[in-house]
């Protein structure tokens, strides 16, 4: 899927990507090397409400590709925004939808 999206990219020159979920469509994405990528959680980290100690190295290699390429994290509450940053490196953003 990865050669399909980067063709596109190629194409039509998007300004930013931006993807729903923290999943396969995201892992593509990066695989494509597109970006840059502006991901929505879309529910995703409402875990670290619940448990602050899980860790960016407790996620699959899936996710972990996906933090490590994006730009901007989409959060849809303001308590995960400091949460969601300690998965990311200072340069990343993270946004209330």
């Amino acid at each position: 899927m990865a050669e399909p999206l980067r063709k596109l990219a190629d194409e039509f020159q998007p300004d930013i990507i931006h993807v729903h979920a923290i999943g396969w469509h995201a892992q593509c994405c990066v695989l494509a090397n597109l970006s840059p990528l502006v991901v929505s959680a879309w529910g995703f980290l409402n875990h670290l409400l619940l448990q602050p100690e899980r860790e960016l190295s407790k996620h699959n290699d899936r996710v972990t590709q996906v933090f490590k390429n994006t730009s901007v994290l989409i959060v849809e509450t303001p308590s995960l925004i400091e949460k969601s940053k300690a998965l990311l490196n200072p340069s990343q953003r993270v946004e209330n939808s």
